[in-house]
């Protein structure tokens, strides 16, 4: 196989398996979620540190304290939904600059966790400061086997090493062809 083949494999492989895991958001102890149609910042924050644990309770907070938000001035919703599951109504509390929530993670997974910040006198744009929680520890779902999700992944991934190989083939063959070996 020529190293010009190689690396364009390499490539390949590298920018799906990216895609395939470098989808989930890197954890912090904070992370800044922005609403990017209107500007509007929060810090948010999980307990514990950030990684929530399935079966028991977790607050949720969005601080404004950095930006000048009034959160006076706002009212707040928040909405939690867990893959390929209904969404649930989560109700906030707002303790000076922040919007603070209890919520148990029923199982473990990826939710994704939506405040919906409005103006109370209707004047200004209504904000969604949304961000991806995967709880990886505590309970687990029952299995439900394979969804169109894992079929979908499964296939792209299956697609693309055929690509890679019908290339890498094709060129093997079509070198063998120029040789006279074939």
């Amino acid at each position: 196989m020529s190293k010009k083949l190689m690396q364009a494999t390499a490539l390949i492989l590298s920018t799906l398996m990216m895609g395939v895991f470098g989808s989930s958001q890197i954890t912090s102890a904070h992370f800044d979620v922005e609403d990017a149609a209107t500007g509007l910042k929060s810090n948010f924050h999980a307990t514990p540190d950030h990684s929530p644990i399935a079966g028991k309770e977790s607050v949720i907070s969005y601080d404004f304290s950095k930006n000048g938000h009034q959160t006076n001035k706002f009212t707040y919703s928040l909405k939690i939904n867990k893959t390929r599951e209904n969404q649930i109504a989560v109700p906030p509390s707002v303790t000076g600059n922040v919007v603070l929530a209890n919520y148990i993670f029923p199982t473990q997974g990826l939710y994704t966790l939506s405040l919906t910040v409005t103006p109370k006198d209707s004047s200004g744009k209504v904000s969604v400061l949304t961000y991806n929680q995967r709880v990886s520890r505590g309970e687990v779902a029952g299995s439900k086997g394979f969804g169109i999700f894992e079929i979908g992944v499964f296939a792209v991934v299956c697609g693309a090493i055929g690509i890679v190989f019908t290339i890498t083939f094709r060129d093997i063959l079509m070198k063998n062809k120029r040789k006279g070996g074939v």
